[in-house]
């Protein structure tokens, strides 16, 4: 019975239709990536949707310069990984990390002069150095030189 259904469903499948042509076609070309940062670099597009094309036509201009110059940069800085790979490790070291202790940070700041508050006076600083802009005069009272 199934091979009676199958010998049927073959002559059904193997009838004369009519002839009909089909076209087919193939492009070739080069395919180049380009990234999305050099979206505006297409210079001219020569076809439009649909047009027939022939081998040899061109159907867009891209401007590949930037392209070549950054080439360019990779294979030099491949070139120099390389280089540094097959050269020996420098003699040198890198001085270890040192941690700031208190008594460093005193002596960071050491050669900075030293204030001190004024008696009897508001917004003046006397230093230990110098005095900006003139030397304020003694305050009674006061042995310091303020």
């Amino acid at each position: 019975m199934r091979a009676a259904l199958w010998g049927l469903v073959l002559l059904l499948a193997c009838q004369q239709a009519p002839k009909s042509t089909t076209y087919t076609g193939v492009l070739e070309g080069r395919s180049t990536r380009v990234p999305a940062l050099l979206g505006g670099r297409l210079l001219e597009v020569r076809v439009e949707e649909g047009a027939v094309v022939a081998l040899g036509d061109t159907l867009a201009l891209v401007d590949t310069l930037e392209l070549a110059i950054q080439a360019r940069q990779v294979e030099a800085g491949r070139e120099e990984l390389a280089v540094r790979r097959r050269s020996p490790p420098p003699r040198w070291r890198a001085p270890a990390p040192t941690s700031i202790t208190p008594s460093k940070r005193r002596d960071a700041f050491a050669p900075w002069p030293r204030t001190r508050p004024c008696p009897g006076r508001t917004l003046t600083i006397c230093t230990t150095r110098w005095s900006w802009p003139a030397r304020p005069a003694r305050v009674p009272g006061s042995s310091s030189a303020c």
